[in-house]
């Protein structure tokens, strides 16, 4: 996949540009995803899930690879079953119990731990705060907006712990149903929320299947897909090359401008 490669001139050329390239596309709303995308979030639940590996292995002493796999997988199996709702970790818990001779005080260890992930504090990926002050910076950008797969009440937290009031107010944040999925019905109705098309979208995710392809087929004229190597397995899917980019982290659209030849128009 191409990378929107780095675009060296100086700043208010990378604005100007920038500006001209979202005339030349009419883009009118720039969406990011949330999780993985502006914030760190995937580091959370790997540690909890290495934590769980380790746990039960010490307590039955087995391996801790390949209880980690195992977690790993029933993890994967639930996002088809039960999306992102928050019922997941009983079910997990409980599904670990069917294959481990879990005691009562590990269990409940285990689903202890489960819920604390949403009380721990993120930060934002790296890239994140100087790209929102870059698109930011000038009122004739187009506007911002996230649409993100979760849990209203934790997204509040996310909102307020990160001080996303800087750039988003809590209306420009669109929860999809954690009992759904983010698919092109979700995706359109985030978008028909912001009253916008999906031809005059700017989309970027860390998600192949929930966020680049889904609006790929709605129409958004290019999409950005957030290079992470540590992508969940079930959320890695091919992608339409001609439409989407990999980008390192959100700053890098203030490259976008090379893509425009001149400042007319």
């Amino acid at each position: 996949m191409q990378q929107v490669e780095t675009f060296n001139v100086s700043r208010i050329e990378q604005l100007l540009y920038f500006k001209k390239f979202c005339r030349r596309f009419d883009i009118q709303t720039i969406i990011f995803d949330g999780d993985d995308t502006l914030w760190k979030t995937q580091p959370i639940f790997t540690r909890v899930f290495d934590n769980a590996a380790m746990s039960i292995s010490n307590d039955l002493q087995l391996p801790v690879q390949t209880t980690r796999r195992q977690i790993a997988k029933l993890h994967n199996d639930l996002y088809t079953t039960h999306s992102v709702s928050l019922q997941r970790w009983n079910v997990l818990v409980d599904q670990l119990s069917t294959l481990y001779p879990l005691n009562n005080t590990l269990q409940e260890q285990l689903r202890s731990n489960f819920e604390k992930m949403f009380d721990t504090p993120l930060s934002l990926l790296p890239g994140t705060k100087d790209g929102l002050d870059f698109l930011t910076s000038d009122p004739e950008l187009p506007s911002l907006a996230i649409v993100t797969h979760a849990n209203p009440d934790w997204t509040w937290k996310k909102y307020r712990w990160l001080n996303l009031d800087q750039y988003f107010d809590w209306d420009d944040v669109y929860t999809i149903d954690d009992h759904l999925y983010k698919d092109t019905q979700t995706w359109s109705e985030a978008m028909n929320f912001y009253k916008v098309k999906p031809e005059n979208c700017l989309v970027v995710g860390d998600s192949p299947r929930a966020d680049i392809n889904p609006v790929n087929q709605l129409g958004a004229p290019c999409s950005f897909l957030i290079r992470n190597p540590c992508l969940w397995s079930v959320h890695n899917v091919a992608v339409n090359e001609t439409k989407t980019k990999l980008i390192d982290n959100i700053n890098d659209l203030r490259y976008l401008g090379q893509y425009v030849t001149s400042f007319r128009g």
